[in-house]
């Protein structure tokens, strides 16, 4: 079932939440792709762009963190690259016996709205009383 965008997911900045709706469409994207059975080449190509792109966004709210001297900043950072490392495992090791395009999706979805409700949502407030919306 696709994600879709509500006010509950937005973290009070502009810039992140338009790149928290572009991953989650590429998200559904992937979705589409497995549902449709679009192929093997369709879902890495859209595994690899959502990788390119998180990557990208987490550099974005990293550094926006930092710049705004966020206390939890070193955590975040961390929940950033455990799912890298994740995700890389996932990419890289298609023989494991568990990583099928329906796993890999249910893992990216959880992550996704976990990290977005969780752990940036404790950010949120404290950007906005810094001025960084």
């Amino acid at each position: 079932m696709p994600v879709s965008w509500t006010e509950d997911l937005s973290v009070n900045n502009t810039t992140l939440n338009a790149q928290h709706k572009k991953l989650l469409n590429m998200l559904n994207e992937l979705e589409t792709a497995i549902l449709l059975n679009q192929g093997d080449a369709r879902y890495h190509e859209i595994i690899t762009k959502m990788s390119n792109y998180a990557k990208e966004h987490f550099q974005t709210e990293e550094a926006l963190l930092t710049e705004h001297a966020f206390p939890d900043v070193e955590e975040h950072i961390s929940e950033h690259d455990e799912f890298v490392a994740n995700l890389m495992i996932l990419m890289f090791e298609p023989e494991a016996e568990d990583n099928t395009p329906e796993n890999v999706l249910a893992f990216l979805k959880e992550w996704l709205v976990n990290h977005i409700m969780g752990t940036d949502k404790q950010y949120a407030a404290y950007l906005s009383e810094r001025g960084a919306g």
